[in-house]
């Protein structure tokens, strides 16, 4: 008696829950937005450069180079339905004719840089409604009388203190016949510091701060290779690292608090993930088993592991790949021949929520972004995109 109440109790459980499991609904796709999708509508020059901002889990905001000359920023929304993932957009700021040079995340708003039809590269903050909050007047006149007479500026990126607000712009500057590299700090209301070059025919192609005072400077030579500096207004903590790399790219959270800084890079056409330890002078470097790659990009996560995205020729297409990576080697490993991929503008931690690369790619012609959105795991509920590609 007592083995038959006991099986009976037992056939009872098994038969509730596995009416309870079927009557639950069905929300495992929602619950995972996992896609690689094509803006149609929006027509990019393919030059451009631009971060893109995560507003919320289903809101972006980035700006373009539209193919006609025009610089936008646009809302990329992400939806589903019918069981199908969708984006759409619209633009919610123009400046008309110019050329984008950069835009990224403020601490209140949005920083926008670019080049006018006079030929003047512009800053404008813009607030979270896109409302001009401050835009900057001309920067020659204070170069001038600072520095020295200029031939032209241009300014490729940016960065800013979280705390003050100012603002470093880098890049370069054309002045008595030769290119130097350069920096220019700005205040909060977008009005010139200081300004302060580098070395010949070369130009700073990203900056981050350290703190209030010192920074970091990837320096692109013009006939190839990027040296990564350290420095500071005085020039009390300068150094410079040679890590004999054709590139280099700053990776989100890539600065821990023990003065390991995260790059990663691209020599010889091998994706790189680098680990310079800023105290002892020495740099550790890891090549990705991936072969050719014309663009690379690293994110260093809050759960200290890195995902790296990058694009491989692979019998004159042009893929892109994903992957995460731990010390005992790859944990997921996506690839997406769905598209001809041209270029990486940005790859992105939802904390939580996965990762978002930002990319180029080519049809017939023309050029459009494309938003690739993989969850923490990696995974994939259709299964083309995943294998073990590293």
């Amino acid at each position: 008696m007592k083995a038959s109440y006991c099986f009976l109790i037992c056939l009872s459980l098994l038969t509730s829950c596995n009416l309870d499991k079927w009557n639950l609904d069905n929300n495992s796709n929602e619950l995972i937005p996992n896609y690689s999708i094509t803006l149609d509508n929006l027509l990019i020059d393919n030059d451009m450069s631009s971060e893109i901002v995560a507003v919320n889990d289903n809101l972006f905001v980035s700006a373009i180079q539209s193919a006609s000359g025009d610089v936008n920023i646009v809302s990329i929304m992400q939806d589903f339905v019918d069981d199908d993932w969708g984006l759409s957009s619209q633009v919610n700021y123009s400046i008309g004719s110019g050329m984008l040079m950069m835009f990224g995340e403020l601490r209140e708003g949005y920083g926008l840089g670019y080049i006018n039809d006079s030929d003047e590269f512009r800053f404008e903050h813009l607030d979270d409604a896109f409302n001009i909050v401050n835009q900057s007047q001309s920067f020659n006149t204070f170069i001038d009388t600072t520095y020295n007479g200029i031939d032209s500026l241009k300014f490729l990126n940016f960065t800013h203190d979280t705390i003050t607000n100012e603002i470093l712009l880098c890049g370069r500057v054309h002045t008595q016949g030769t290119n130097f590299s350069c920096i220019l700090r700005l205040d909060e209301n977008l009005d010139p510091l200081w300004f302060k070059t580098y070395f010949e025919n070369c130009e700073i192609v990203d900056v981050v701060n350290m703190d209030a005072d010192n920074f970091l400077l990837l320096n692109k030579e013009d006939d190839g290779g990027t040296d990564l500096i350290m420095d500071n207004l005085s020039g009390s903590s300068y150094k410079k690292y040679n890590l004999s790399s054709d590139d280099l790219f700053f990776g989100f959270q890539s600065l821990e608090s023990d003065g390991i800084l995260f790059l990663s890079g691209i020599e010889n056409d091998v994706a790189r993930t680098i680990e310079v330890d800023l105290n002892s002078n020495s740099a550790f470097v890891v090549d990705v088993e991936v072969y050719p790659v014309s663009d690379f990009r690293a994110l260093f996560l809050s759960r200290d592991n890195i995902v790296t995205a990058g694009i491989q020729n692979e019998g004159g297409d042009n893929i892109l790949f994903a992957s995460e990576l731990e010390s005992l080697g790859s944990i997921w490993c996506n690839r997406y021949i769905d598209e001809q991929y041209v270029k990486i503008l940005d790859l992105i931690e939802l904390p939580g929520k996965g990762i978002l690369i930002s990319a180029i790619v080519e049809s017939q012609g023309a050029f459009r972004i494309h938003l690739v959105r993989v969850d923490e795991e990696g995974a994939t509920f259709i299964n083309e995109f995943s294998e073990n590609c590293i």
